[in-house]
């Protein structure tokens, strides 16, 4: 699900609105870089200027085209239809793209120790897909590049289209979660999302969990703990039917959750 921005104007509040409305906003005047913005409806209220390439450093609004230059934007072959990737003369070509996109649109965020740019992670989940999994697949390895741009930015679902095609766009939103619901009903619909999907959408995930918990030895033991616990749940939603071929990346992750259980005991 696409990500949904709310924002204030003396008191009153307009929304939700997708990233590519709240850019509107933001080009028309409407939204400036002191206007309170959050991000769902439990959001912390942020000022506009703090969310990722909405602004420049100018405080000049950014306009899609700021965001998505035409070095990125590789056309569809005319034998395709837009449900495939962008065409290239190299598969490599798809996942640079989108690492490219998720480098630009996570700019100055950083992981959970305040230091470690966020896009690391991007990279890392990459890497654990290709180099521990072992899937070659670059719609599933963009997926993987591209798994925070709903939740993490004001990018939407169109943006992610443009840049890596139809299907690594709903491989996004299958690894999005849907922001406008309450906690719990957001996290149980999340896991049955994430049950329904490609099994692409499940390795991108299991490669998320895989580096969260191998991120987690150096975090206080109260997020140590959260991040055990939600690799558990999904981890055992998967288990019932996990297909055979890649049953050893769900056990990869299982020996990480035990691993990491182990540690926190001691």
């Amino acid at each position: 699900m696409s990500q949904r921005f709310y924002y204030q104007i003396m008191g009153e509040q307009f929304g939700p609105l997708s990233g590519s409305e709240l850019r509107a906003r933001a080009i028309a005047g409407d939204v400036t870089v002191d206007t309170p913005v959050r991000v769902g409806t439990g959001g912390e209220w942020l000022l506009a200027v703090q969310l990722p390439n909405l602004f420049d450093a100018s405080g000049r609004p950014l306009a899609h085209a700021d965001i998505v230059p035409a070095k990125l934007k590789v056309p569809l072959p005319r034998e395709t239809s837009t449900e495939a990737a962008p065409s290239s003369d190299s598969p490599s070509r798809l996942l640079f793209n989108a690492l490219s996109f998720a480098a630009r649109i996570h700019q100055g965020q950083t992981r959970k120790d305040g230091e470690t740019p966020y896009v690391a992670h991007l990279y890392r989940v990459v890497t654990v897909l290709t180099t521990v999994f072992g899937m070659q697949e670059p719609e599933v390895l963009a997926a993987a590049a591209l798994h925070g741009a709903i939740e993490d930015t004001p990018t939407d679902l169109d943006q992610v289209a443009e840049v890596a095609g139809e299907r690594v766009a709903r491989y996004v939103a299958s690894l999005s979660k849907d922001n406008r619901l309450a906690d719990k009903q957001r996290e149980q619909a999340y896991l049955e999302q994430l049950q329904e999907a490609d099994i692409g959408v499940k390795l991108c995930k299991l490669a998320d969990l895989y580096d969260n918990l191998m991120d987690s030895a150096d975090l206080p033991k109260k997020s140590q703990t959260r991040t055990l616990r939600r690799a558990k749940q999904i981890a055992e939603h998967f288990e019932p039917g996990f297909p055979d071929e890649w049953r050893h990346a769900l056990e990869l992750v299982q020996d990480l959750i035990a691993e990491t259980s182990g540690g926190l005991i001691h």
